[in-house]
């Protein structure tokens, strides 16, 4: 399907016209907006404006980037099911991070001014004892 716009505010201008098959395409590949309009052959700005007049755009691209991440998500879960490891390993590392994870972090909540108050008191205590 195609969308054809005109600029009605800047006369003089070609009309853009959106092949939102193409602009399905494009996204469903993973490209940025600025990529996207490169390969449109606008400017970043322009597809920025339409998508903005036109909530139709901006679904036809968020429907290309869910496609998109379906597919490799899909590749990746079959690949790490046929028992490729680095797939797995990957796939559990990112699905399950609390359990699969490679490095593991403590971390303690220590209050720096009570400490430091402490150990004040205590060096004033050491040198009243000395005196």
């Amino acid at each position: 399907m195609t969308i054809k716009y005109i600029e009605k505010a800047k006369l003089g201008r070609p009309a853009i016209t959106f092949n939102l098959e193409e602009l399905e395409a494009l996204a469903r590949r993973g490209l940025s907006y600025e990529q996207i309009a490169q390969s449109l052959g606008i400017n970043f700005k322009t597809l920025a404006s339409h998508r903005k007049k036109n909530p139709e755009i901006q679904n036809t691209i968020d429907k290309g980037r869910a496609v998109g991440v379906a597919a490799v998500s899909n590749a990746l879960y079959e690949s790490a099911v046929s028992g490729n490891l680095g797939a797995q390993v990957f796939f559990l590392k990112n699905r399950d991070a609390e359990r699969w994870r490679d490095k593991f972090y403590n971390s303690v909540d220590v209050d720096l001014g009570s400490l430091h108050l402490e150990a004040m008191k205590n060096i004033v205590g050491d040198i009243k004892e000395i005196n």
